[in-house]
């Protein structure tokens, strides 16, 4: 390679006349642009250079502006090494581990006590898991006639508030396992398609809350007894399959 050819080389690379002649003069001394443009078959007036150098420029920031989401870094070594980029791989769209957590967690936390009767401290009978009181109300379902009567007359005004919502809790407790079990599907069907759980998350723990509210609201006193669905009758696997829904609204 002569050294007009090893100047015009750095030229296309993106190198300013000036860096072009300094690192041509280091290869071939005594090389100066004058003496280039003395050959006839090759001169390049300085208009020229320019122009091609401008034009190499915008090549070069339109193929970076299309590249913008992937990161490089351009090393330049010395005269003999050309412009090369060094490509980053980007990162790979992250899991959320912590909603898979959650869903884990009510599944475990439905094999554990969902109603455990206790009284004073004393528990009274067995324990229910989550799926047991699902099977239980199948069951029970299976069993029914359809008919549900007329009721007796029964007048909710005849009740105090606290027995109503006594009722409620009572009534969100037994319905709790199916919730929780919806919850986690609709979270697994989500985290599988890419998206975050943390709608699924707030309901889960809505759901949660509005049972406490209405626990404490229908606490009762009777027989000398301060009664409650969630210190009475709610085991400790309905707390955590509750608690759960804070893992649904994690994205980590």
């Amino acid at each position: 390679m002569d050294p007009n050819d090893y100047y015009q080389s750095l030229i296309l690379q993106g190198y300013l006349p000036q860096q072009a002649e300094q690192y041509t003069a280091q290869q071939y001394p005594g090389f100066s642009i004058q003496s280039n443009m003395s050959n006839p078959p090759q001169a390049n007036t300085e208009a020229q250079i320019e122009a091609e150098v401008a034009r190499r420029v915008s090549e070069r920031m339109s193929v970076m502006s299309t590249q913008a989401t992937t990161p490089q870094q351009y090393i330049i070594g010395s005269a003999q090494s050309a412009v090369q980029p060094v490509y980053v791989v980007p990162n790979q769209k992250k899991i959320f581990i912590a909603p898979w957590v959650g869903i884990g967690l009510i599944v475990f936390m439905m094999l554990m006590p969902f109603v455990q009767i206790t009284i004073e401290g004393e528990q009274i009978g067995d324990s229910t898991s989550g799926f047991g009181i699902i099977g239980e109300m199948i069951e029970s379902a299976a069993e029914s006639d359809g008919s549900s009567g007329d009721g007796g007359g029964l007048d909710v005004d005849d009740f105090p508030e606290e027995w109503i919502f006594f009722g409620i809790a009572t009534l969100m407790l037994m319905f709790s396992p199916f919730v929780y079990l919806l919850f986690a599907a609709v979270s697994t069907v989500m985290l599988i398609l890419k998206k975050h759980t943390v709608a699924i998350g707030v309901m889960h723990l809505v759901f949660f809350g509005v049972f406490l509210i209405c626990s404490l609201i229908g606490t009762v006193n009777e027989l000398g007894l301060t009664i409650s669905v969630h210190s009475n009758l709610a085991g400790w696997g309905f707390f955590g399959a509750g608690l759960a829904g804070i893992l649904l609204c994690i994205k980590a």
